[in-house]
């Protein structure tokens, strides 16, 4: 007669971590625990399932789990640590690949270098905001583009119209206005298709203008509830700082005290050069790619209309611009902007044009 004995597992306090490569049908799992590289394997996209395995298989231990930022959001992270499950996302490009794992890219290599960085402490998680920030975030992403949704359809309308041969009887400032728009409306093209074209892309035009319509009294009334009221009135006491333009700042920063110097928050948004040094040579390369679209674009915007109306701000542009293009120019007037909305923020004050921010 045999006995059977059963071991009873036990990995209290021991680190369990787990790297994820994140795909729409399933996800590559690698799990490293003190003994090193412990199993890799596929699994359904559920974060449920992945916390049942690491419970049932490493009783007791801590849970750390990782994956790049990318199409799929913070839904898994939330998900993970709502299960109980310390769960980071780290930026794709903050993570350390030899040549090797660059030139062989698959899954389960992903998965593993994550994992295994993880594991030394070299990852750095990004900030995650709450779950209404990220809501109200994408209401207004949305927004902005169905903002280029709609000048796309108003450049090829014109561009349909100058593949035909037909001239515009109205001045540029007229084009878009009402009585454009009933010329457009009336316009019999000498081919039936072509109408049809221009017919549906006014149809289009009409349906985006709705969206955008509806999403602008959604966003402004967004700007007046108790969450975002105060800052909007703060931010726009800054010249060149509008409604849109404060709630695009509230929404993607959040909290400015994340950032701690301006140098940080300018990084952030993009407003800072690529560097390459080697040696003795230093190349400057322009403004770096690794950026928020979102806030470069609006806070580039807005310091032009600022300039126009900041005393301050139109003297040191007229003083840069002689000495560079305009348009580098108004990268420094936007981190000049930046530091005033930055102080402004932090301190709860109404912007002084009296006032020069120290940069």
């Amino acid at each position: 007669m045999h006995r059977t004995q059963n071991t009873i597992l036990d990995f209290t306090d021991q680190r369990i971590d787990v790297g994820l490569d994140v795909h729409k049908k399933s996800w590559k799992v690698v799990i490293y625990t003190q003994r090193g590289l412990f199993k890799s394997f596929s699994q359904d996209p559920d974060p449920s399932i992945l916390a049942k395995y690491l419970r049932r298989t490493f009783p007791g231990g801590q849970y750390y789990v990782v994956y790049e930022a990318g199409c799929f959001g913070f839904w898994i992270q939330q998900q993970l640590q709502t299960l109980g499950i310390d769960c980071m996302v780290t930026h794709p490009g903050d993570v350390p690949t030899t040549d090797k794992q660059k030139k062989r890219k698959t899954d389960p290599v992903d998965a593993q270098k994550l994992a295994a960085e993880l594991r030394a402490g070299r990852l750095e998680g990004i900030y995650i905001p709450a779950a209404t920030a990220i809501a109200d975030r994408m209401l207004i992403r949305t927004r902005m583009k169905i903002v280029k949704n709609q000048t796309r359809l108003k450049n090829q309308i014109k561009s349909l119209l100058t593949f035909l041969g037909i001239a515009i009887p109205f001045e540029p400032a007229q084009h878009w206005s009402g009585r454009f728009l009933q010329w457009l409306h009336a316009l019999e093209l000498p081919d039936p298709s072509a109408t049809a074209s221009l017919k549906a892309y006014l149809q289009l035009l009409e349906h985006t203008k709705a969206q955008l319509l509806q999403l602008t009294r959604q966003m402004r009334q967004l700007a007046r509830s108790d969450l975002y009221r105060s800052n909007v009135d703060l931010l726009r006491s800054i010249p060149g700082i509008g409604e849109l333009t404060a709630m695009v700042l509230l929404v993607e920063l959040i909290d400015m005290n994340r950032f701690k110097n301006l140098d940080k928050l300018c990084g952030y948004v993009g407003l800072v050069p690529d560097v390459e040094s080697s040696g003795d040579t230093t190349k400057v390369k322009g403004l770096t790619n690794r950026a928020n679209t979102y806030v470069k674009h609006v806070i580039i915007e807005a310091g032009w209309i600022a300039v126009a109306k900041d005393p301050m701000l139109m003297s040191d542009f007229a003083r840069l611009s002689q000495r560079m293009k305009k348009q580098h120019a108004m990268i420094r007037i936007a981190r000049k902007l930046l530091a005033r909305i930055r102080f402004v923020w932090q301190n709860g004050q109404p912007y002084q044009c009296s006032y020069t921010p120290n940069i």
